[in-house]
Parts: C-alpha cells; sequence; structure tokens
C-alpha cells in the first residue's frame, strides 16, 4: 500500500513594498547599463514585460521616499565593470523579508486548511 498526499492549504504571501516598473527600469539602467543604447534596450524589456508594479521584499525594511530607497539598495555605476550587488549580497539584502514572508504564506495557508499547526504533516 502506498503513501497518499493531500493538498489541504495553499498560501502566498507579497512583500509589503510595492515599486513601479518604470521606476525599476530606471534603478535597473544606473546600475548596469554602459550606454544609451543598453540603457534604451533595458527600459524597453521592462516595458514589455507588461507588469506595471512588483513587490520588492529587499525595499521593505527602508523609509519610503520615492525614488531613494530603490538607489540606496542599488546605486548607480562606480565605473564600467560595476553590475550592482553580487547575487549573494543580494540575497543576503532578502534574508530578512524571506522569513516574514514565510511566515505570512505558512499561516495563510493554516487558514486556507482550516487547522492548527500541530496538524500539519508536512510543508512544500
Amino acid at each position: 500500500m502506498g503513501v497518499t498526499a493531500q493538498l489541504v492549504g495553499i498560501g502566498t504571501a507579497l512583500p509589503r513594498t510595492r515599486v513601479a516598473q518604470r521606476d525599476l527600469a530606471g534603478a535597473a539602467a544606473a546600475c548596469c547599463c554602459n550606454d544609451q543604447r543598453q540603457t534604451r534596450l533595458l527600459h524597453e524589456l521592462y516595458r514589455r514585460a507588461g507588469v506595471e508594479t512588483r513587490g520588492c521584499a529587499i525595499l521593505d525594511d527602508l523609509p519610503p521616499s520615492g525614488g531613494g530607497a530603490i538607489q540606496r539598495r542599488f546605486p548607480p555605476a562606480r565605473h564600467g565593470g560595476d553590475r550592482g550587488p553580487t547575487l549573494a549580497e543580494r540575497m543576503a539584502m532578502y534574508h530578512p523579508a524571506a522569513v516574514d514572508l514565510a511566515v505570512r504564506a505558512a499561516r495563510a495557508a493554516l487558514d486556507d486548511a482550516q487547522i492548527g499547526g500541530v496538524d500539519l504533516g508536512h510543508v512544500v
């Protein structure tokens, strides 16, 4: 006899901070683009994504101040080889928010399943 699994609840969580796609495109261009051609292509890529706003967990702990919060995390490039924070640096920025997002998603899943945490077998 095989083991069966049953999905009883789903929960999601979004970052508290929402950022306009055009603001993210501007910050990415300032951080990563070496010339006008790259800047133009990057803005076009962001525009064609069809996204208006994005959740940005790494800005959740910064006070909002227009586009200034983005530049504090992703400052303009200092030289042609500067590509902004490394993946490890970005993951370190994300880590505090990841815990909050995981807890909120787990609570939402438990609420959806209408069960308590002690009744839970596995989390996927």
